[in-house]
């Protein structure tokens, strides 16, 4: 007997755009809806596409239902509370040749009886409205509601709304068999049996597939176009530029990049999903965008931009798209010969940059010097130098046990608050949701509250629950301290963090979890490690707060240090010296092992 997993109304095969947006509107009519996805909502075709939201080179069929689309995606950001990127910025349909044009004005004659508001332009407006267009482009049509969105984001976004409205999302659930079942339908999926009143089929490419069960046969057969993107430019498009002469579709995305599509093939496979792109296409994609916008000759592909940057050559833009010609690199050189360019000359800079060194190393070589004195207190100049301090410090057992318990208390507080503040991180970065801005503050408020009434605060909750005087009170309160500067270098990370690379991880199969540890983590690594660097020097130094939530028992090595200091007479005390100095040398040595096993520049993402 076959377990049936759900029995609803409406049962929605295939979560692209068609789907997810069909269960988004069901549900929020309060239908008892049912989504099924094979992979991850919005992954296949909808997901990988160009992003095109036009009306115009559409099937005359299509026209009612593209013009009314319009007015959805005017009012969509604010429907789904998601940034979509979407941007009316019209497209242009363009042609290359008097018998094209001739052609091209029919068709357009054809939408404009749809309702679709088209304007021919050529000459100066063409060239008013795509100023680096080639000049062989003679005109086109014109149609001001065309635009684009981010494909990425658009289908996904959806879907959770849905979710959210009351729908029931099944993902990696693919359907294995439909058939009628009395008045309705009962389909096998990866999670059982399903009973529906109505079925709906959206699953693209594998509908036919999926519809044989029902004795269908729909005409419907696999086309896989593939896309190529620039590196980031400075604007060169305007508008969406679609091509009735040749294949071709045009788009400035808000990065920056230009995406050329157009209808150039790649390949793909149904039955197992795999997918590759044409070398022979990718070639004629790129004859065409340059044929088309000249502007684009010379510009890399991102892939040959990768291949540079892994050798070592960082790419360098010496021109400027919008007319500006060699004036990033003209600035460079003038700046490298001393010139002012806004601002100080390079010599006034490097002057304030060695005074400003000077302000930051001068307590350092100080200690240094009292350290390595033979006397009790420092003389300058001097010629005598002695590690008398630094064997005294052998002498007092007490600063190694302090010592002790502060790299104890500092590793485990810089662990735990690397990983709660990532997570935090994550969530308040990647999540909208109520009172997010007051959660951000609450963690952020220790960077913000008065360190003695933080550890006052602590000190009585503490008491209350337990925690007053013990090694977990203390390695909890520093989390808290610590914990802000990791929430801060991990969401700078985050902010930039493209989060295509994800999408195109889970596309290849990946899971959220292999997908965070082997994409997102190891981009995001930088910040991360930032954060426990801070963590580690901020737990290990605390002072105020450590006062007031550790007993005599456990004392670390700063209220060691500021007890001592305290019962002598003089603040410059040597052995005090010789601690830090001590510390200093300990952080070099860190440094230098860190540079010989793995590289600051790659640690901290400088590279």
């Amino acid at each position: 007997m076959t377990v049936v997993a759900r029995d609803v109304d409406i049962v929605i095969v295939g979560g692209g755009i068609v789907g997810a947006s069909c269960a988004y509107f069901l549900a929020e009519r309060g239908a008892e809806v049912l989504l099924l996805e094979a992979g991850r909502i919005g992954r296949e075709a909808s997901g990988v596409n160009a992003g095109g939201v036009r009306q115009q080179a559409r099937a005359l069929p299509e026209m009612p239902l593209a013009l009314e689309s319009v007015r959805l995606w005017a009012d969509l950001e604010r429907r789904l509370e998601v940034p979509l990127e979407y941007e009316r910025c019209g497209d242009l349909r363009i042609v290359e040749n008097a018998e094209d044009a001739a052609r091209l004005r029919a068709v357009a004659a054809r939408e404009r009886e749809t309702g679709l508001a088209l304007e021919w332009v050529d000459g100066a407006a063409l060239r008013a409205l795509v100023p680096s267009i080639a000049p062989g482009v003679l005109g086109g049509t014109f149609c001001p509601t065309g635009g684009q969105a981010n494909p990425l984001r658009v289908a996904p976004a959806i879907g959770r709304r849905a979710r959210d409205l009351g729908a029931i999302v099944w993902e990696g659930c693919p359907v294995r068999a439909l058939a009628r079942d009395g008045e309705g339908f009962a389909l096998d999926c990866a999670h059982g049996r399903v009973r529906a009143s109505r079925v709906v089929l959206a699953a693209g490419a594998w509908t036919p597939i999926v519809a044989e069960g029902l004795g269908a046969r729909l005409p419907i057969s696999l086309f896989v176009p593939q896309m190529q993107a620039t590196v980031p430019l400075p604007p060169v498009l305007g508008t969406v530029l679609l091509g009735f002469t040749r294949k071709l579709s045009m788009k400035q995305m808000r990065s920056g990049a230009v995406l050329v599509g157009g209808g150039k093939r790649g390949w793909g496979d149904l039955v197992t999903r795999a997918k590759g792109l044409a070398a022979e296409s990718m070639r004629l994609g790129a004859v065409d965008a340059v044929d088309v916008l000249p502007h684009l000759r010379g510009v890399p592909a991102l892939a040959q931009l990768a291949l540079r940057r892994r050798a070592g050559a960082p790419p360098r833009r010496h021109h400027d798209a919008r007319g500006g010609g060699l004036q990033p690199l003209a600035r460079a050189r003038a700046v490298e010969r001393g010139v002012p360019v806004r601002g100080l000359s390079r010599p006034a800079l490097a002057l304030f940059n060695v005074l400003f060194l000077c302000f930051l190393v001068a307590p350092v070589v100080v200690i240094v010097l009292v350290a390595f004195t033979p006397e009790g207190w420092l003389k300058i100049p001097t010629t005598r130098f002695s590690v008398r301090w630094f064997r005294a410090i052998l002498d007092h057992p007490e600063f190694i046990s302090a010592f002790r318990n502060s790299a104890l208390i500092a590793v485990a507080a810089s662990a735990l608050s690397t990983t709660l503040g990532t997570l935090a991180a994550l969530g308040i970065v990647r999540h909208r949701f109520p009172g997010r801005d007051l959660v951000q503050s609450f963690l952020l408020s220790p960077l913000m509250v008065p360190t003695v009434v933080s550890g006052v605060a602590l000190l009585y909750f503490f008491s209350r629950v337990g925690l007053a005087s013990t090694l977990t009170g203390v390695v909890v309160a520093h989390v808290i301290v610590t914990g802000p500067y990791v929430i801060r270098t991990v969401s700078a990370s985050l902010a930039g963090f493209d989060r295509s690379l994800e999408h195109a991880a889970m596309t290849l199969g990946a899971n959220r979890l292999q997908t965070f540890w082997r994409v997102t983590l190891p981009l995001i690594l930088p910040g991360v490690s930032a954060g426990a660097v801070f963590a580690f020097i901020v737990s290990f130094d605390e002072l105020t707060v450590t006062l007031f939530v550790t007993g005599p028992k456990l004392v670390t090595l700063p209220i060691r240090i500021y007890n001592h200091i305290t019962y002598i007479t003089y603040i410059t005390d040597p052995l005090v010296a010789a601690i830090s100095a001590t510390l200093v040398f300990l952080t070099i040595g860190v440094v230098v092992v860190l540079e010989r096993l793995v590289g600051l520049d790659r640690l901290l993402g400088t590279q």
